[in-house]
């Protein structure tokens, strides 16, 4: 039985600011074993990528328990309807995305003593953390999951703050940490009405997240902007295509 999980990250057509990631348990896509297991992270079964973005030792069953392997997160139209067994990303786009589901499988490559891996080398982390964090701004159920089967794990922070500390000026980062706040909460609104009534979420939504990172670029300047997330090419991107942030299928 495999001891090691792999991290990987798959470009999206037409998106190069964003990466799609998976994890593993074999180290080989085209050559799957025929009990291998493959969490899917809101996409599907990948045989390419385009790099591996780490592989790290881990409890397999640990890891089948925070999120079960080789399951799609849904079946049919996604739209309004709760996610499938990805752990507490239960609404993509609202709770997080891939990343923030791959992370949370990886918390289980964490020690008493140090963090886990994470996909934070994967194109457009650094956008995708600041809306959600590290695991996901659905903090009841990820806390559930947590207290259940990752006791004594040391897991990560805010992978964000580091990444504001780094490139954003003093005297700007506790209004771009107020912003963020804004632009969380207005996610987590969108939430409640889906919760109360089924409906296709995902343009509100990125229509949300567009207007948040205008506002973002707007207060940072397109240098700033540019240095904390270095993937995005924020001048030349078509925010409304409507589609960047839909789940990889």
């Amino acid at each position: 039985m495999s001891d090691t999980l792999h991290a990987w990250g798959r470009k999206i057509k037409d998106l190069e600011f964003l990466d799609h990631v998976f994890v593993t348990d074999y180290p080989s896509l085209d050559s799957a074993p025929s009990d291998g297991k493959f969490w899917y992270c809101w996409g599907k079964h990948y045989t390419d990528s385009r790099t591996e973005l780490f592989n790290a030792k881990a409890d397999i069953d640990l890891a089948n328990k925070i999120m079960p392997a080789n399951e799609m997160a849904y079946s049919g139209e996604p739209d309004g309807k709760p996610a499938i067994n990805m752990g507490a990303i239960v609404y993509y786009g609202l709770d997080g995305t891939c990343h923030q589901t791959a992370n949370e499988v990886l918390a289980v490559t964490g020690t008493s003593s140090a963090e886990p891996s994470r996909v934070k080398s994967c194109h457009g982390y650094p956008i995708t953390t600041y809306f959600y964090g590290t695991y996901g701004t659905n903090t009841s159920d990820w806390d559930a999951i947590v207290s259940a089967h990752l006791s004594g794990k040391t897991l990560a922070g805010d992978d964000f703050l580091p990444l504001l500390a780094e490139h954003v000026p003093d005297d700007k980062q506790s209004k771009v940490k107020e912003m963020r706040a804004t632009a969380q909460a207005n996610l987590k609104a969108i939430r409640a009405k889906v919760v109360a009534s089924q409906y296709n979420y995902y343009p509100e939504m990125q229509l949300a997240n567009a207007e948040a990172l205008a506002e973002l670029h707007e207060y940072l300047g397109a240098d700033t902007f540019k240095k904390l997330f270095p993937s995005l090419d924020f001048e030349n991107t078509v925010w409304d295509a409507l589609d960047w942030l839909s789940p990889p299928r």
